[in-house]
């Protein structure tokens, strides 16, 4: 008897159902990996325009309790929400600046709080001082 040589139907069934499922899972983890990749570069942006919205606010001055929103311009997709808030210590706001996609449902990309002093509106820095005018005090 002569014996063949070569796969038999069971077998070659066997190994392409393994290669599929191989590449499915490996299909399935490129897409993952791209769209971490995608989400990270959305949270960088995020980081760096509200790290630019709360340089602005601390340029502008002026700061006066409230919410204001508003869009990032060389980036439409991206709006921001600051609110600011007084505290106890006159002249001291804690500011708030939260950067999310525009129509996103979604909860912030990133938010940055940090607090900002300014001297009060009316504050006299000539009354802090001696007569002198050198802020020290004469002791003869």
């Amino acid at each position: 008897m002569k014996q063949q040589s070569g796969f038999s139907l069971l077998e070659v069934l066997l190994a392409t159902m393994l290669l599929g499922v191989t590449l499915v899972g490996l299909t399935e983890a490129m897409t993952v990996s791209l769209r971490s990749s995608k989400d990270s570069e959305q949270h960088s942006l995020a980081v760096l325009l509200a790290e630019s919205r709360m340089e602005e606010i601390r340029t502008e001055g002026n700061l006066f309790a409230g919410e204001t929103t508003g869009e990032f311009g060389s980036y439409p997709n991206y709006e921001y929400t600051e609110v600011i808030e007084e505290t106890d210590l006159d002249g001291l706001f804690t500011v708030s600046v939260a950067v999310k996609r525009v129509g996103s449902e979604k909860r912030d990309l990133f938010v940055l709080e940090t607090m900002i002093f300014e001297l009060p509106i009316g504050y006299d820095d000539a009354s802090s001082s001696s007569a002198t005018g050198d802020g020290i005090e004469d002791g003869r």
